[in-house]
């Protein structure tokens, strides 16, 4: 017996609804890894290892070589820990998505995602089709590296061109910032922009930063000449 989402299950196996409360709940497994299967999407299950890794992953007798277990893969592999607003993608995903899912990685076209962008557009939500088409594209691009697929099918879509504005954050929302930054990012999200909104350097001045940059003793940062 262990203990698996605040209770002691004789079985390894459960089949609940995952929604993103009973995940962040589950508690991590006192004896071997433990599997939770979801009530809504047939074959979709969440792994729980007893280092406290959870991993998605569909059963053989479901999957299929299909979009939706890479945008799962996509999620919980890369987006929740590289990007602070992974929640906007995952909904992205739920909202739009869906009708790709019936399809093979390989059969979908720029002509089924195009649909898709243009059913966002026509409410006016020209950004909110801009980003959806963004993750898609990062989603085809992990595809790619796998091996799945040979080409992006987002890179013959153009996107709509919005009006640059000029936004500044007040003081109460910059303190409502920091405070999801803190709580919320991963340390390498948290202490990438944590050192550019304190020093002001540009995002490719933070990312070529090495130690030899550093002086520790006189606490300066030395930013190369290009």
């Amino acid at each position: 017996m262990q203990l698996i989402y605040g209770i002691i299950m004789e079985s390894i196996t459960l089949t609940l609804k995952l929604t993103d409360k009973l995940i962040r709940k589950i508690k991590i497994p006192t004896e071997r890894t433990s599997t939770i299967k979801d009530k809504i999407e047939p074959g979709l299950q969440l792994r729980i290892s007893l280092t406290g890794r959870k991993t998605w992953s569909f059963e053989k007798k479901f999957r299929k070589e299909g979009i939706k277990e890479l945008c799962y893969k996509y999620i919980e592999e890369y987006a929740k820990i590289y990007t602070i607003y992974w929640q906007k993608d995952t909904a992205r995903i739920h909202n739009y998505a869906k009708p790709l899912f019936l399809k093979k990685i390989s059969d979908i076209k720029s002509n089924d995602i195009e649909q898709i962008f243009n059913d966002i557009s026509k409410d006016g939500k020209y950004a909110t089709a801009n980003q959806f088409l963004i993750t898609l594209s990062s989603i085809f691009n992990k595809a790619i590296k796998l091996e799945l697929i040979d080409r992006n099918p987002t890179l013959k879509i153009d996107k709509h061109k919005m009006q640059a504005r000029e936004r500044r954050l007040s003081y109460d929302e910059m303190s409502k910032f920091l405070h999801v930054l803190c709580r919320e990012a991963t340390p390498l999200i948290r202490d990438f922009a944590l050192l550019a909104l304190y020093t002001g350097a540009r995002k490719s001045n933070v990312l070529e930063m090495e130690w030899d940059n550093i002086d520790f003793k006189r606490k300066i940062w030395h930013i190369p000449k290009n």
